[in-house]
């Protein structure tokens, strides 16, 4: 995985050889050595300037801002619901979002993880588990990728939606990539091509 944080250092997570990262303006890449964090699967930055890692196994790890601190959090001593972290994203009231492998989606806000009790509930047939990737609208509005069951929207009221190859006209379950873009739009990418939502109307094009 990439991320590119607010100093414009790029990080770079890698399978079994832990993070790496370079300053843009002087591109030599240096590896960060964290015992136990080998296989990196997303990376994010908090409003605070904290680093957060996620790793496929090892849970999350939070690297605290000029303190040389290194913070793991795992499903043993705290609330993250599995140590299979996929994907990770920063909203715009400064949660920090994490998908997993099998045990959905949760955020991390004022001190405290918070779990979405959606992954074991059946919405439009088909359960929000196995998560790839998470956007952000112009509303507030959490949209979450999964590997194969489809879109799901995480309403700003709080209700969930499901968008699927039943309901919509994308043709897949599959979504890779989510990107949002002029306010209201919403690039899906998926195993069978680009789909585009005006997340306004909630048409498919």
């Amino acid at each position: 995985c990439l991320y590119l944080d607010c100093q414009d250092i790029m990080w770079v997570g890698t399978s079994k050889r832990g993070i790496a990262y370079t300053c843009l303006n002087d591109v030599l890449f240096k590896k960060k050595n964290y015992p136990g964090v080998n296989e990196v699967s997303c990376v994010v930055e908090d409003r605070d300037g904290n680093i957060w890692y996620g790793t496929d196994g090892n849970g999350v790890v939070c690297d605290i801002k000029g303190s040389g601190k290194l913070v793991r959090y795992t499903s043993s001593n705290s609330d993250v619901p599995s140590n299979l972290i996929v994907c990770a994203f920063l909203d715009s009231k400064g949660r920090v979002w994490f998908g997993t492998y099998g045990s959905g989606v949760f955020y991390y806000e004022n001190g405290r993880f918070v779990s979405l009790k959606t992954n074991d509930v059946q919405i439009d047939g088909y359960p929000m588990r196995d998560i790839r990737s998470i956007e952000e609208d112009a509303y507030g509005n959490i949209w979450i990728g999964t590997i194969a069951f489809g879109l799901f929207c995480y309403e700003a009221d709080g209700s969930v939606s499901c968008y699927s190859s039943d309901n919509t006209d994308i043709y897949t379950n599959g979504i890779t990539d989510l990107y949002c873009q002029q306010e209201r739009m919403l690039y899906v990418a998926t195993a069978s091509g680009l789909f585009v939502i005006d997340t306004y109307t909630r048409k498919v094009t």
